[in-house]
């Protein structure tokens, strides 16, 4: 009976083993399931984090073009403001020698620098093509601005 009970014993104890061996075997597929799900995940971020890489580097592609242009235009405007420096300086130059010289046009230069003028009043009065009196009056128009604008 002794080798019976012992018997009986082993058996249990290869029963309770087969058990344990299933049970690591389960969850060592469990564990290896978990796993493949987050190398899938890796995966897909380092995949986005790629495709993110690959947009930044084009926007900073954009960005040093913009800076690029940025410069070109800030160049421009002021070799724009200097051409209009320069412009505003000879139609000053201009009007003061027409002023010196007198006549026609220096009178219609006083009243329109005098304001509220209209252009046929100009015509009728000074004899003054259309277009010169439009000129005149706007030219005053723009000086009275841009002298509104600086004080």
């Amino acid at each position: 009976m002794s080798q019976l009970a012992a018997l009986v014993g082993l058996l249990g104890l290869l029963l309770m083993l087969t058990g344990l061996v299933r049970g690591q075997s389960r969850r060592a597929r469990a564990d290896r399931e978990r796993i493949d799900v987050l190398e899938d995940a890796l995966l897909a971020q380092q995949r986005a984090h790629s495709a993110l890489e690959r947009r930044l580097d084009g926007l900073e592609s954009t960005l040093v073009g913009l800076g690029r242009h940025l410069e070109r235009l800030a160049e421009g405007s002021a070799a724009t403001e200097d051409l209009a420096d320069r412009l505003r300086t000879r139609i000053d130059q201009v009007e003061t020698r027409l002023l010196d010289e007198g006549g026609a046009y220096a009178q219609a230069i006083r009243r329109v620098s005098r304001g509220n003028v209209s252009e046929n009043e100009l015509i009728q009065d000074f004899g003054i093509p259309r277009n010169e009196a439009e000129l005149l009056i706007r030219l005053h128009k723009a000086r009275a601005a841009e002298e509104g604008g600086r004080r």
